[in-house]
């Protein structure tokens, strides 16, 4: 597991050209005081894998679920405040929380956010479910029995309304457009599950052309 090491230059530890170094064979279930350079403190932070953590104000670059930073150069029997910040991000849903450890030269600490991250619930959000519509361009188009104020030849309705595994049964698509003042209506009805893409062709004008030629081809 790598560790984190910064060079302390102010009363208050701030991160100078962090270091990388060799991790140690295993990683200790509690801070081993004889491991610690008498010049330095460590910080073990136990964290979400996905977290990213800020101490005193700046950005630490190790990953994983427990982490390890080492500020050195730290003076004997001083006090120094730490600033331990875990923010992390899960599908828009935001938890931050901060932690303020003093230690001096030689000792080490734990600090958990482990427990704190774990309690938020994570919110999924919905899938779009998405239906795209290709009518008369004049047409009037209902979903479900609720009139929609779009218009054009293609028009696209999308929704997150539906949550995951759901689905609306017997959902009517319903067009209408007028030939010769007389309105024309053509309605489909369909299963539409959340996440679904479904695209049609909804003309109340297309089976008037096929009776046309069949009058005209009787006469």
């Amino acid at each position: 597991m790598p560790v984190e090491a910064y060079r302390t230059i102010e009363s208050t530890p701030t991160v100078v050209d962090p270091e990388v170094v060799a991790p140690p064979a295993a990683a200790p279930a509690a801070v081993d005081s004889t491991a610690i350079p008498a010049d330095s403190a460590l910080l073990i932070v136990e964290v979400p894998a996905d977290a990213k953590v800020f101490v005193n104000g700046a950005a630490t670059k190790a990953t994983g679920d427990v982490r390890r930073y080492l500020s050195r150069g730290l003076v004997a029997g001083k006090e120094y405040e730490f600033v331990v910040r875990m923010a992390v991000d899960r599908d828009g849903e935001a938890t931050d929380e901060t932690r303020v450890v003093s230690l001096t030269a030689g000792e080490g600490s734990r600090v958990s956010f482990a427990a704190a991250a774990q309690s938020q619930p994570v919110v999924k959000k919905a899938p779009t479910t998405t239906v795209t519509l290709h009518v008369p361009a004049d047409a009037k188009v209902w979903l479900a029995g609720n009139a929609t104020g779009s218009t054009g030849a293609t028009r696209q309705f999308e929704t997150t309304m539906l949550a995951a595994g759901q689905a609306w049964k017997g959902y009517e698509i319903r067009v209408a457009t007028k030939i010769d003042g007389r309105e024309q209506i053509v309605s489909k009805v369909i299963d539409l599950a959340a996440g679904d893409t479904v695209e049609l062709s909804l003309d109340p004008t297309a089976g008037l052309a096929s009776l046309a030629d069949a009058t005209a081809s009787v006469r």
